[in-house]
């Protein structure tokens, strides 16, 4: 086996991170770390299978037979961290705070102390760096918590709606544009928002309401594509939470469009946090690990965070903190948004059959969900 013919797969990809951090903080020759990043690849192969330069290091790890002071202990000693600290960050998952719980584990393995405690040197910034970005966001507008609170009314009746669209020029273009495009297939186009809500009905109308005041937050500059997959998103949502039966559809809509508003948190951190998450997510680790190790926390905590900042509602707030991670809570919401995800291919996490088989049952649409079929 040549480790040149193979590409890094994804379950390596987390470790490969670990090594490559590591062995940056340690201090090691990037020649050597080029080497190390190889080993990663192919470190639970038999060294007789595979050739390159980095057999020793492979040797080393199998064969136990480490030289103090030599280059492939101190590259195997690393690999063994990285590939432990990456199981103890699985086994971690149900924790909140899952990289401590991680990285104080490893304090008590018997490794050279000198390696561990680089550990949280890996990290770029950390939970209060992200947290004092809260409120150098943009101001929520006012007139989204109206239409959030509108399409969380069982009782908004038409001259509610009206009155709310009227409010901007934005929200009531938008509504007229929705109304007037093919999908309503009328000959005479609505010239009023009077016109406009009779066509779509107030439910849908709130719901249009609701993501064009949301617009000018999630779709911002710097965030490519973070407010494109917030609208299929919250249509995603919303459609498994009718199916479900255990969301309210309302909810889920809402939710669809911020579950990823935490990344607007860690896009204000220093380049310093950006260019290694950039670099690191190159490789094919895991985002939600690469956040936690770099940041100390994931971006679906960040959002809960600013949802929290912003008095968003609980069930939403909980929903998108665990949408990542959701064995660690019961939240019927969080398992909506995990499945949207998967069925709007968000690359936010490498592909789970427990957590997908989990979301599943929790919401009973194991069947008849288009897109579901795992492979």
């Amino acid at each position: 086996m040549d480790s040149a013919e193979n590409t890094e797969p994804s379950a390596a990809a987390n470790v490969s991170l670990h090594c490559k951090e590591i062995a940056l903080a340690a201090g090691v020759p990037a020649e050597l770390r080029a080497m190390l990043s190889a080993a990663c690849l192919v470190h639970h192969h038999p060294p007789t299978d595979v050739k390159g330069p980095f057999v020793p290091i492979l040797d080393t790890i199998h064969h136990g037979a480490k030289e103090r002071g030599s280059w492939p202990a101190k590259l195997a000693e690393i690999l063994e961290i990285a590939n432990s600290l990456d199981e103890q960050l699985s086994l971690a998952e149900g924790d909140e705070h899952p990289i401590e719980r991680a990285f104080e584990e490893m304090s008590y393995m018997d490794y050279d102390p000198a390696l561990t405690a680089l550990l949280p040197i890996m990290r770029r910034a950390n939970r209060r760096d992200v947290l004092a970005t809260i409120p150098l966001l943009p101001v929520f507008p006012a007139l989204a918590t109206r239409a959030i609170a509108l399409l969380g009314s069982a009782d908004s009746d038409f001259r509610e709606v009206q009155r709310v669209a009227g409010h901007e020029q934005v929200l009531s273009g938008e509504l007229l544009r929705t109304a007037n495009s093919a999908v309503y297939g009328s000959r005479r186009p609505a010239t009023s928002i009077e016109e406009a809500l009779t066509r779509l009905g107030t439910e849908p109308a709130s719901r249009i309401i609701t993501a064009a005041a949301l617009r000018p937050v999630l779709g911002g500059k710097g965030l490519t594509g973070l407010w494109e997959h917030a609208l299929a998103a919250a249509e995603t949502a919303e459609k498994l939470a009718r199916l479900s039966g255990k969301v309210r559809p309302h909810e889920a809509f809402l939710a669809g469009l911020v579950h990823d508003v935490g990344r607007l948190a860690i896009a204000l951190l220093p380049d310093s946090a950006q260019a290694a998450r950039r670099r690191l997510a190159a490789s094919g680790c895991d985002p939600i690990v690469l956040e936690q190790v770099l940041i100390g926390m994931d971006h679906a905590e960040a959002g809960a965070e600013i949802l929290d900042f912003w008095k968003f509602p609980e069930p939403v707030i909980t929903g998108v903190w665990h949408h990542h991670r959701i064995e660690r809570h019961s939240s019927c919401l969080a398992a909506v948004l995990y499945l949207t995800e998967y069925l709007t291919q968000s690359s936010e996490d490498l592909p789970d059959q427990s957590r997908l088989d989990l979301a599943r049952a929790t919401l009973g649409v194991s069947a008849g969900v288009p897109g579901l079929v795992y492979e």
